[in-house]
């Protein structure tokens, strides 16, 4: 299922608990050891093709998003790693949130639970949560 953890409630009342959900990257499709980051200044709406393998694109054709990030500087792999973005961003908010809380005693907070699991691509892992189980009344 993966790993949760409980971070106790500093209220004196009963306040319901959330929970912060994220998962950790595991794909063996690409290696995410070592990872080899490009830096695109200045975005100018065009398909990203990845430096160090070419016949990977982004193509802007399938991807609308990208049409916000025109002149935003944008961070992708160099095509031969994982970048896992979307996870590691996920993971390092929730510590770096349940840190500040543990050493902030004097902001107030309700029980949270932080769950980790393994990716949705390899392992399912979001089917494996028991929500009754996180006993939490909000996720993310």
């Amino acid at each position: 299922m993966g790993l949760i953890v409980t971070l106790p409630s500093n209220f004196s009342k009963n306040i319901p608990a959330i929970a912060f959900i994220a998962y950790i990257e595991t794909s063996t499709a690409v290696s995410s050891l070592n990872v080899n980051t490009v830096s695109q200044k200045n975005y100018r709406g065009d398909d990203i093709t990845f430096m160090n393998d070419p016949s990977q694109v982004i193509k802007v054709d399938e991807n609308p998003d990208l049409a916000n990030m025109f002149e935003h500087d944008i961070i992708t792999t160099d095509g031969t790693t994982l970048l896992g973005a979307d996870n590691k961003a996920g993971v390092s908010e929730i510590i770096g949130t349940a840190n500040y809380l543990i050493t902030h005693h004097e902001i107030k907070h309700e029980t949270i639970k932080v769950c980790f699991i393994p990716d949705e691509e390899v392992s399912n892992g979001t089917e494996k949560i028991d929500l009754k189980k996180l006993d939490a009344k909000y996720d993310c």
